[in-house]
């Protein structure tokens, strides 16, 4: 049986943890964006401006769209995706590139 204790703002922790799974996955891919097309700059440059991107998502949300809500947590979250998409790119990239001077 799925807990379905009231969480945050009336939904459930079920609920609530598929919201932060989404905002996860749904920045997963800005990072990978970012990592293959600012490449020459270093990985960390890469995760700012996608931590900028989202913290711009979530104020724009708080100022400008009264029945939306930027909080903290959607920014932490959101940057989780960023720093996972950025970082699996990167590596994969570091991988790719050891195996073709390897031959």
């Amino acid at each position: 049986f799925e807990n379905t204790r009231v969480c945050c703002y009336g939904a459930s922790q079920t609920e609530h943890r598929s919201e932060l799974s989404e905002a996860v996955a749904l920045y997963v891919p800005l990072g990978i964006s970012l990592a293959v097309f600012l490449r020459r700059l270093p990985w960390w440059a890469d995760a700012l401006i996608g931590i900028a991107v989202t913290a711009g998502a979530e104020l724009t949300q708080r100022l400008l769209l009264p029945a939306r809500f930027g909080t903290w947590a959607d920014v932490l979250h959101n940057s989780i995706g960023v720093l996972i998409g950025v970082i699996s790119s990167r590596s994969i990239a570091a991988l790719r590139s050891r195996r073709r001077v390897q031959g």
